[in-house]
Parts: C-alpha cells; sequence; structure tokens
C-alpha cells in the first residue's frame, strides 16, 4: 500500500495527540483500577497475585494489565502514571488502527474522521487509569492483521486483548467467523491454533491459583444490579446514546450511515468487525444485566465512532454525486471541524473538572499507612483509592474483595445492609466512612459505641466530612 500525504498526516498525529492526552491526563484517576494496581504493586513487591496477601481471589478483571503494571513499577515508574501513559498510548494506537482498517477498505474519508474523532472522545479519556483503551487497540489492531490476511498476529493480539479483560473473547469469536465466511478455512485454524495457546497456558494457571479463571466481580455487579435504585447497564444505554444520538454535530453523519448502512453491509468492509464488536458487546452486558459502570460502555462508543466515521464516507460519496467534490470537500470539512471543535471543548472541560475523590480517597490511604498497624483491618465501600494508598487488609462494603458481601444484596437491601453484616462478620480495626453518602453509623448506636473517629478529611462531593474510626469489638 502506496505511503500517502495522509498517511503521514497519521503518523503525526497519533504522537502528537498521545503526548497531549498524558499530559493532560496524567494525574486524572477514578476508584475501580486502583483495584487493578494493587495487584500489580503486591506482584511486583513479592507478595503474589492477590489483593490482601495470603487471600487468592481474583478481583480484577484485568490481569494481563496488572502484570504489565507489575513490570512498570519494577523499572520505576509509580503504578498509576504508568497506567495513565498506556491509556494515552492506546488512544492513539486505537485511532491509528481505526485509519489503517478504512484505509485498507478504501474509505479514505472514514479514516481521516476516524483518527481525528477517535482520542477527541471526551467520553472515552474518562476511563484513563483503566484496561478498556488498552483491550480496543489490541482488538483493533487483531482486526487490522485480519484485514491483512495474518492469522498469527491477528490470534496473538486479540489474545491479549482477551487475557487484558475477558469479554475482548467477542471480537476474538467475530474474527474467526470473519475467516470462515471468506472461506479462509487455513487461516482460521491458524488463527484458532494461537488463540488457544497463548490464552489456555493463562487460564489453566489461574484455575489453579484462584480455583476459577473468572473474576468473582461478574457475579457481585450482577448482584449490584438487583439492588434497589441501581441501574443495569441496559438501562444506562439511553443516557449513553442520548450524548451522540441528540448531538448536533453528530446527527447528519449518524443519519447518512443509517441510509447507506443496507449498501455497507453488501461489501466487503472490515470497519463493520469494529463496529459489530460494539454492537454484539452492547448485546452480551444488556443481557448479562451488570450494573451501569462507566467504563462499560467503552466498545458501544467504539461502535458510534465508527458508524459516525462511516456516515462522513457516505455523505462524502451521496452529496459529491450530487454538486460535485469541489463543493462536497469543503461543506464536509467544515461539518468535521464543528464536531471536532465540540469534542475538544468536552476535553477542556474534562481537564478541570477531575473526579473529586482521587485527592480526599489518597489522604485517607496515607492515614492509614502512618497511623495503623501493618495487620490492621480495614472496612469502606470504595476501597480502590484508599486500599492501594494504605497497604492494609481491606473490607468491602461493595462485595468486590469478599465475595459472600454481596450475597448479602437484594430488592430490599443495599449497600447499608452489606455493610452491617461485613462489620458483624469480619469486624475490622477501622471503619472508613462517609456519613452523607452512606450513614453506616447513624441511627445504630450499638457500631456508634464500638466505633470512635480518630481522623476526618474534607471531602468535595459533601457538605460532612470522610471520617475514620477505631473499632474495639
Amino acid at each position: 500500500m502506496r505511503v500517502t500525504i495522509a498517511d503521514r498526516f497519521a503518523g503525526v498525529w497519533i504522537v502528537v495527540v498521545s503526548v497531549v492526552l498524558f499530559v493532560l491526563f496524567r494525574d486524572y484517576g477514578f476508584d475501580d483500577p486502583y483495584i487493578t494496581y494493587r495487584y500489580a504493586f503486591n506482584l511486583a513487591e513479592g507478595q503474589g497475585f492477590v489483593y490482601n496477601p495470603g487471600e487468592q481471589v481474583l478481583s480484577t478483571t484485568a490481569p494481563l494489565y496488572a502484570m504489565i503494571l507489575a513490570c512498570m513499577h519494577l523499572i520505576g515508574i509509580e503504578i498509576p502514571l504508568a497506567s495513565n501513559l498506556l491509556s494515552a498510548c492506546s488512544m492513539g494506537f486505537g485511532a491509528l488502527a481505526l485509519y489503517a482498517l478504512a484505509r485498507l477498505a478504501q474509505k479514505h474519508v472514514a479514516a481521516i474522521v476516524a483518527i481525528i474523532l477517535y482520542p477527541l472522545t471526551p467520553y472515552l479519556t474518562a476511563t484513563f487509569g483503566g484496561e478498556m483503551l488498552m483491550v480496543i487497540a489490541l482488538g483493533l489492531w487483531a482486526m487490522v492483521a485480519l484485514a491483512m490476511n495474518r492469522p498469527y498476529s491477528a490470534g496473538v493480539l486479540v489474545a491479549c486483548a482477551t487475557l487484558m479483560r475477558a469479554d475482548a473473547a467477542l471480537a476474538a469469536a467475530l474474527i474467526g467467523l470473519v475467516f470462515l465466511y471468506q472461506r479462509q478455512y487455513a487461516s482460521f485454524l491458524r488463527f484458532s491454533l494461537v488463540y488457544l495457546l497463548t490464552i489456555t497456558p493463562f487460564v489453566v494457571a489461574a484455575w489453579l491459583y484462584f480455583g476459577s479463571p473468572i473474576p468473582v466481580t461478574l457475579g457481585t455487579k450482577q448482584s449490584q444490579a438487583d439492588i434497589f435504585g441501581s441501574r443495569s447497564f441496559f438501562s444506562g444505554l439511553d443516557v449513553i446514546l442520548s450524548i451522540f444520538i441528540y448531538n448536533i454535530f453528530f446527527l447528519p453523519f449518524l443519519v447518512f450511515f443509517l441510509f447507506r448502512l443496507p449498501h455497507l453491509l453488501h461489501r466487503s468492509n472490515l470497519l463493520l468487525v469494529a463496529l459489530a464488536w460494539g454492537v454484539l458487546h452492547t448485546i452480551a452486558y444488556s443481557l448479562l444485566g451488570v450494573t451501569n459502570y462507566f467504563w462499560y460502555y467503552v466498545p458501544t462508543i467504539l461502535a458510534i465512532i465508527v458508524a459516525t466515521a462511516l456516515g462522513a464516507q457516505a455523505l462524502y460519496q451521496v452529496v459529491g454525486q450530487q454538486f460535485g467534490k469541489r463543493i462536497t470537500r469543503p461543506f464536509l470539512a467544515s461539518l468535521v471541524l464543528a464536531l471536532c471543535i465540540s469534542q475538544i471543548m468536552g476535553l477542556a472541560q474534562r481537564t478541570v473538572t477531575p473526579d473529586l475523590r482521587l485527592e480526599a480517597y489518597r489522604n485517607v490511604g496515607l492515614w492509614l499507612q502512618q497511623h495503623t498497624a501493618p495487620d490492621a483491618r480495614v472496612a469502606m465501600l470504595e476501597v480502590g483509592i484508599i486500599g492501594f494508598y494504605s497497604q492494609r487488609y481491606i473490607i468491602d462494603f461493595a462485595g468486590l474483595i469478599q465475595p459472600d458481601v454481596a450475597t448479602i444484596f437484594g430488592p430490599d437491601s443495599g449497600y447499608l445492609e452489606a455493610a452491617h453484616w461485613a462489620l458483624a462478620h469480619y469486624r475490622p480495626n477501622y471503619l472508613v466512612t462517609q456519613e452523607s453518602g452512606l450513614p453506616v453509623l447513624q441511627h445504630n448506636p450499638e457500631l456508634m459505641s464500638i466505633c470512635s473517629q480518630v481522623a476526618a478529611f474534607p471531602e468535595p462531593r459533601f457538605p460532612t466530612p470522610m471520617t475514620i474510626h477505631r473499632c474495639t469489638w
């Protein structure tokens, strides 16, 4: 394939955008990835692939990602910083993979729109620090290998994505089906063989070490969706779709995509495999009935971005046939520019509205590390950031670390009931609570007599501080 000016632009663009995103979001974070960070830290420090040392429970959904972070920690890079660096690079390489897929399909307009739009999408930057962006990048490059009929490369790449997050097996299934649809049976066998040979040793090791290769968090998050007032993944889709469907800058591209969809389905276009991955993921998560954690929607948004890029290609072709390219090119460029400006404004807004929990939870974790015994047991609701910085034995009211806590969840019992059960069952030395959010101590005289406050920290989300209590049972 001949290298064009657009290809050179693409190479420069991904370097620039990756660097800029890392600079802007290097200190970004949210609570859940810190569970994986603690696995990485403990592994690097020789305490085993565990969250609480001595307890072999698989509470991270991203085992390979944790191993990569552990390696980066060993060479002196702080784990949260390393994860944000991986996220920034994954945004760039994911965009480049979309560009390559579109170029191989001879969809040049779609290629340019995809590589510009993907890393400028504000919702995706909200997932910085998690594994989702790297999973998407690996899956997309596996599809590029598919388009180039390189089954071994496709198998290794999508196997790594699966080991990083098990639901990437959906991408593997799609790639295998495309090989079969194209009647490339030898390539299908090679792809399947290398995929299975790559993941099987890890699956067997997880089975032997943890008792199951399936993270305990799957059942927990299904149980959380049963809590009264919680929203399932499916019920949260309306919010995600409204971000794009009701956006005047996305709308013309999505309309043209739908208009040309029957035509697209009758032509070989492997960009549709990336779109199908997002659609299949959305259907699967809706059927699983898990709660609506925001990073679960990343493949859904990938599908929308691919649809937008293909819509731009369709607009260029349809309008170009009616009015000629001299009019169509500046018209399309103005629409894409307006869309990009709206996305950049969203990115700018996100840089000044970080997760308010990050600093408060870090301070709580550091206090626990400095003022409690190394064998102290600490109970709380959100365990990620506090657990990572405290390095203490953690008891989790959400059931992510101790899955037996999640058995309490139901339509008539939620986090408060689970907290009271966990406190009575595990009897921690310390309790971290935000009474304005989850009143663990209020209206419970027995607990208030057992647990006395020893520290308080401002929490910007609530009028009352986050408090630490020493409990004597």
